[in-house]
């Protein structure tokens, strides 16, 4: 009987201390997908400022316009993926949008990558991460660029804009500048907005780097998002 009663208190115990231990409720992990937004409808409008630089004729000439990027569908390609056919349209004039070009993308588990003039690029790596690198260029004949994310989950204000963005992550594509030559192209990216900021020079120098002696440079903005 008094071992009846200490088994009984034994199993009693085991119940208590097994109702105790409840798992721990596990957060899901932000990997970045939301810097790539991937719904039907989803826009961004831009400013863009480019100048084209000629020491030669000693002429620079600035062109503006407007680009607008539009999700218009999603559609599967060849390899069975969920693929976004992306519009975009420019507006030169202040009054008549035109389109321009169709371009495509894809969010995968690891990637976020844009066709662009049929050319594909790993815009994202996943999950972001402070000083990854990849290839930017793996799927294309471009040659290996090493693409970098920094600034990951940072707060950004555009100073020309002052439209604040609380999480973004810029991705360094190149930075090359020797004696004579200088390329560099930077985006930022939001968290649910997208591509919010891209930075592009290619730019020859006189020797010693003092001075642009030809080449481009430009800027895109957003100035709008639904």
């Amino acid at each position: 009987m008094k071992n009846s009663k200490i088994y009984s208190g034994f199993i009693i115990t085991v119940i208590v201390v097994f109702a105790s231990c409840k798992p721990e409720k596990m957060n899901p992990v932000d990997v970045g997908y939301a810097y790539f937004p991937d719904t039907v409808g989803h826009w961004i409008l831009y400013k863009v400022d480019s100048t084209w630089h000629d020491s030669i004729a000693g002429i620079d000439t600035v062109f503006h316009f407007k680009v607008r990027d539009s999700i218009e569908s999603h559609y599967i390609d060849t390899s069975g993926r969920i693929t976004q056919r992306i519009e975009r349209q420019y507006m030169s004039d202040s009054v008549n949008w035109y389109m321009k070009r169709i371009w495509h993308g894809n969010l995968t588990r690891t990637t976020a990558e844009r066709v662009e003039e049929n050319i594909r690029y790993i815009k994202l790596n996943f999950p972001v991460m402070e000083g990854k690198l990849w290839n930017g260029n793996l799927y294309n004949d471009s040659g290996a660029q090493n693409y970098k994310e920094t600034l990951v989950n940072q707060y950004y204000m555009d100073t020309v804009t002052w439209i604040p963005y609380p999480l973004t992550v810029t991705v360094i594509q190149i930075d090359s500048t020797n004696a004579v030559h200088r390329i560099y192209v930077k985006e930022i990216y939001a968290k649910n907005i997208g591509l919010i900021y891209r930075e592009a020079k290619n730019l020859v120098l006189f020797p010693g780097g003092v001075a642009v002696q030809t080449g481009f440079e430009y800027t895109y903005r957003a100035i709008g998002h639904n």
